[in-house]
C-alpha cells in the first residue's frame, strides 16, 4: 500500500472547521487512515491554533480536543535545519521546513501561488484538498 506523507497549510485546517461541507473536512476526516501520514511541527500547531482562534467561531473545547487529535495522529518534527527564506511569508517558510524535513508528497493548502517556491525548490507537489481527494479516489 502506498503512503502518502502529507503536510496541510493552516488554511485548510480553519476551512475544515469552518464548514463540514467542503473538500477541507473530508481531508481531515481521512487522516485516521493508515496510507496518510500528516507531518507537523509544534509551531505550525501553534499557528493552527491561532488562526482557528481567530478565524473561526469554534468553541475553545472543540479546537483544543480536535488540535490534540491531530497532534497524536502526526508525525512530530523539531525542525534542525531551516531552509529559510524561500517563501515571501514565514509562516510559508515554516511550511517548507516541515514538507523539506519529512520529504512530504503534497502540501495541501488553497495558497498555491505562495508555496509554490517549495515546488520549484523540492519539487514537492502544492495541490488543493481537492486535488488530493481526487488522488485518492474520494469523491465529494
Amino acid at each position: 500500500m502506498n503512503s502518502y506523507h502529507i503536510v496541510i497549510d493552516t488554511n485548510v485546517i480553519v476551512a475544515a472547521l469552518r464548514s463540514q461541507n467542503g473538500a477541507s473536512f473530508r481531508l481531515v476526516q481521512m487522516l485516521y487512515r493508515e496510507d496518510i501520514v500528516l507531518h507537523l511541527s509544534t509551531p505550525l500547531l501553534y499557528e493552527y491554533e491561532e488562526q482557528l482562534y481567530s478565524k473561526t467561531s469554534t468553541a475553545t473545547h472543540d479546537i483544543n480536543t480536535f488540535l490534540s487529535n491531530l497532534y497524536s495522529l502526526a508525525v512530530k518534527h523539531k525542525i534542525y535545519y531551516a531552509v529559510r527564506p524561500i517563501t515571501r511569508d514565514v509562516d510559508d517558510d515554516m511550511i517548507a521546513d516541515i514538507a523539506f524535513a519529512a520529504q512530504a508528497n503534497y502540501v495541501i493548502s488553497y495558497n498555491k501561488s505562495d508555496l509554490e517556491p517549495i515546488h520549484n525548490e523540492y519539487g514537492i507537489p502544492i495541490i488543493t484538498p481537492k486535488e488530493f481527494l481526487d488522488i485518492l479516489g474520494e469523491i465529494l
